[in-house]
């Protein structure tokens, strides 16, 4: 099961829909999880997006390199959850044709690999 933590603030916006950000902490594919990016996620709502600070799943942190089935699997996370805020997007107050995503280090990695 994994999660993630919406943050919508301020949403004055046209048609009363905010634009989104999809947040993907790093941490080497291995450790971490949603709560890295929290200030991050805040900040932006405060700025009128609506954010979602995900999780992924992660490798055995004793694994020196990340294998490539934990970034397929990060990759494939973070496809998942733009897909459920697409679907979902008018029940969170979100324009559906305006939602990107930020990640960084492993995150960034996994949002720049996707296909969609």
């Amino acid at each position: 099961l994994l999660m993630l933590t919406m943050c919508k603030l301020n949403t004055s916006s046209r048609h009363g829909l905010a634009p989104a950000i999809v947040l993907m902490h790093g941490g080497s594919f291995a450790i971490g999880d949603r709560t890295w990016l929290g200030g991050e996620a805040k900040h932006l709502a405060r700025h009128g997006f609506v954010t979602f600070t995900i999780d992924y799943r992660k490798e055995s942190p004793a694994m020196l390199l990340p294998g490539v089935g934990a970034v397929k699997a990060a990759i494939d996370d973070a496809k998942a959850a733009v897909r459920f805020v697409v679907r979902h997007a008018e029940e969170f107050g979100v324009d559906a044709g305006r939602i990107a995503t930020w990640g960084v280090s492993a995150g960034a990695m996994a949002f720049g690999s996707m296909e969609f």
